[in-house]
């Protein structure tokens, strides 16, 4: 389990980096390198002088496999102080958004609309009012069956 949660924390760094702030949603690139050529990886798969560090504060939940035709609430509509971040891996290519709600009063803050495509995707939250509570509805905007095989939410519990 400790291998698969460090695996989740690795590709949501990885895609971190890769995110910018006009582009909510952005995707590892895969690159082929030859053995002739040195990898600009170490030992352990982390690029080196590329992952972000997180203050102590940074908190991860770790949902796991879900289905659903219409909508489900990540950790059934819990609040996640401060988010960061949410990333999921789909195995289909249903077209999926991610609702933002304020906590106490369950008022609609916006959405990250992802585009139709297998994998891992990524919404940044960092932009969402600081010290403040919210939950997530992740809405199948596809017809059929959206299937999750796992995701994350990361947040902060301190006023960062």
């Amino acid at each position: 389990m400790k291998k698969k949660s460090g695996l989740v924390l690795f590709i949501t760094a990885v895609l971190l980096i890769m995110s910018s702030i006009n582009s909510p949603v952005s995707y590892a690139e895969e690159t082929e390198y030859s053995p002739s050529e040195p990898s600009p990886y170490d030992t352990e798969g982390y690029a080196l002088n590329e992952l972000p560090i997180y203050p102590m504060s940074q908190v991860t939940y770790e949902f796991w496999r879900t289905t659903f035709s219409n909508y489900v609430w990540i950790a059934g509509g819990r609040g996640f102080k401060n988010p960061h971040s949410i990333g999921i891996d789909s195995v289909n290519k249903n077209g999926i958004t991610i609702e933002a709600y304020s906590a106490n009063l369950g008022t609609y803050k916006g959405k990250c609309v992802t585009p139709k495509v297998g994998g891992w995707r990524i919404c940044n939250w960092g932009h969402l009012p600081r010290n403040t509570t919210y939950k997530f509805k992740l809405v199948n905007t596809s017809s059929g069956t959206a299937n999750i095989t796992m995701g994350n939410v990361i947040y902060s519990n301190s006023n960062q």
